[in-house]
């Protein structure tokens, strides 16, 4: 047998490339591999499915146990396609399913409701005669915003008003309860143009609403870990506000009991400060002033350990006759 030197590199790294490939590919889809995480694959009808789409999770009883495969549509029935785990709990043959909304934005998310005695073999199908579809907020809406808009509101109050004009022979007191229903027909028909604007911007903002569901969502999301981790670290701020109030606490007692001594020192410091103020010209004009004698100063001294002087006027400048042997001096 050779020697691991000896072998031939190419083969043995297109074996370890081929290997680093295929982990990666198990890593990746681990999900999708049914027979690696233990989940199966089941299908439920829906006469509507709008609002869930593939990848959406599915939850029993709030705890995630798989996801959405595939949506499709069969003979006018919406059949989705699903994987679940239930390792730990038992999905019988009357398993119902419905359609959520796991945020406030529109997300949906499939729920399962596990009943019967026979267990729900993989790949079986849930009727819709046992699943329930979701309430489309936005599609409600959108709905209302075009009957309200298509409405006749001239003809509509012509109707509640000849309503009105029958109904005057009625007894009193049900011709006063008539009486509202003629005055909302007439505040109805004088802000046509209000309401028909109002609708077309509440369709407007369900429009956006639908078109920034991924953003939306991603903001919940990064809110709900933000909140989660600040939730985590609740301890730490606890320890650091606890840690503040004692340090003031000592403080605190620190001035009360020195306050004997510091109330004379912060005098002293204001009156040095109130003479500093005062004298603030001077000092200004002696640094002022200083600033050529130190300069002068330093290229003196920066020749070596010492510095020439040149002092003037120390000798008079006529000096005849007050030195010995000079002229008009002592012999």
């Amino acid at each position: 047998m050779k020697p691991f030197r000896d072998r031939n590199p190419v083969p043995i790294g297109i074996a370890g490339t081929v290997g680093i490939v295929l982990a990666l590919v198990v890593a990746f889809n681990f999900d999708s591999l049914q027979f690696l995480n233990g989940s199966n694959t089941y299908t439920a009808e829906f006469v509507d499915a709008s609002g869930l789409h593939t990848g959406d999770d599915v939850q029993i009883s709030g705890v995630k146990v798989g996801k959405v495969a595939d949506i499709g549509l069969d003979d006018g029935v919406v059949e989705v396609e699903f994987s679940a785990t239930t390792t730990d709990v038992v999905l019988g043959d009357r398993t119902e399913a419905a359609i959520k909304v796991q945020t406030a934005l529109g997300r949906r998310y499939l729920d399962l409701e596990p009943a019967g005695s026979d267990v729900l073999r993989p790949g079986s199908t849930i009727p819709r005669e046992r699943t329930r579809a979701s309430f489309d907020v936005s599609t409600s809406l959108s709905d209302l915003t075009r009957t309200v808009t298509d409405t006749d509101v001239p003809d509509l109050s012509g109707t509640l008003d000849t309503a009105g004009q029958v109904f005057d022979r009625l007894p009193a007191d049900l011709r006063g309860s008539l009486e509202g229903v003629n005055r909302l027909s007439q505040t109805v028909s004088s802000r046509n143009d209000e309401l028909h604007s109002l609708f077309e911007h509440a369709d407007g903002v369900t429009g956006v609403l639908a078109e920034r569901n991924t953003q939306l969502s991603q903001l919940v999301t990064d809110g709900q870990a933000l909140f989660t981790s600040l939730n985590e670290r609740s301890d730490t701020v606890h320890s650091l506000l606890l840690n503040i109030r004692s340090v003031s606490a000592q403080l605190t007692a620190t001035v009360s009991e020195n306050r004997e001594q510091i109330g004379p020192t912060l005098d002293q410091l204001n009156k040095i400060a109130q003479l500093l103020q005062n004298n603030y010209d001077n000092l200004n004009q002696s640094l002022t002033r200083a600033a050529p004698f130190v300069r002068q100063l330093g290229e003196s001294v920066a020749s070596g350990p010492y510095f020439q002087v040149i002092i003037q006027n120390v000798v008079p400048t006529d000096l005849r006759g007050q030195l010995p042997n000079s002229f008009g001096g002592e012999r």
